[in-house]
């Protein structure tokens, strides 16, 4: 099923491309957004519109258009309508998922094998495993992010 994706559109693909999960139609072509728009999309164009266009509901979430005062997850307000779930935590459920980047998998599963101290050396120099750390310590955090992320499908 196609739809018309409009100049501006935001969506989350289910998966990362080089590190990045979100991507904005802008002028025609496809470009990274993550909390900004940072570069143009340099594979095939085609191909990112074919993805968004047969998984948009299933795996491929909107997200807004950048032009009516979008904002990303890690900046609105949570309400019980619109969970807030922050990128971070987004990566976290792909590498559950089974389709996050290659090195945010070998990363995950590093921490997972490292002792206590060499996690604590991980956490310093990635900031963005504070999602791990959570899930290994906060009983039920993991099931509320899959209620989160659940309600924003």
């Amino acid at each position: 099923m196609t739809h018309s994706i409009a100049n501006g559109n935001v969506y989350d693909v289910g998966q990362t491309i080089n590190g990045v999960s979100r991507f904005v139609r802008l002028n025609g072509k496809w470009h990274y957004f993550e909390d900004r728009i940072s570069r143009e999309y340099e594979y095939d164009q085609d191909s990112l519109t074919r993805v968004v266009n047969e998984g948009l509901n299933d795996e491929v979430t909107f997200l807004g258009n950048i032009f009516d005062q979008f904002k990303t997850e890690t900046t609105k307000t949570e309400t019980p309508e619109s969970p807030m779930v922050q990128s971070d935590e987004w990566e976290f459920v792909y590498y559950k998922r089974g389709t996050a980047g290659s090195f945010r998998t070998a990363l995950y599963d590093l921490y997972w094998r490292a002792d206590f101290v060499n996690q604590l050396k991980l956490e310093s120099a990635f900031p963005q495993l504070w999602v791990l750390k959570k899930y290994q310590q906060e009983p039920g955090y993991w099931e509320d992010l899959q209620e989160r992320v659940h309600r924003l499908s």
